[in-house]
């Protein structure tokens, strides 16, 4: 049996970002341990409130963009993930997530377990601090 076949519960769904075969005149779609990382790179990119009928769904940590990283900030973004993929990615158990600062982005690493497989996976996202602006720290939108 191949490997896709024996994984078939983990699911399959759109590659991200979505992209399409036009020969084929398809989407191309991945499954198993790959969709389960893209799903949590969308959990990551996706704030509260930006989908209609899922209002719940995403994470807060844009918010936070241009806040003084400290232990309490450092702490709560930390639990800010882990409780967004708690909630919405029920095919994994976190082991640890860490948070990495460097000159502009904050290095997310997500070490986890793949509930069925048992499988050990990380994903590293690199959250970029000043992503499509020219706003400087000191200057805050309220």
């Amino acid at each position: 049996m191949s490997d896709l076949k024996e994984h078939t519960f983990l699911g399959k769904g759109w590659a991200f970002p979505p992209s399409f075969n036009f020969h084929q005149k398809t989407s191309n779609m991945v499954a198993a341990d790959k969709d389960i990382k893209e799903s949590l790179i969308i959990l990551l990119s996706t704030m509260k409130n930006e989908r209609v009928m899922r209002p719940d769904y995403g994470t807060e940590i844009i918010k936070h963009v241009f806040d003084e990283m400290n232990n309490s900030l450092h702490h709560y973004i930390i639990d800010l993930i882990t409780n967004a993929i708690l909630l919405n990615e029920p095919r994994v158990d976190i082991e640890n997530i860490t948070l990495d600062m460097e000159m502009e982005k904050i290095i997310i690493s997500i070490d986890y377990i793949i509930r069925s497989t048992n499988s050990r996976q990380n994903l590293v996202y690199p959250y970029f601090i000043t992503q499509g602006t020219n706003v400087d720290a000191h200057d805050r939108i309220y």
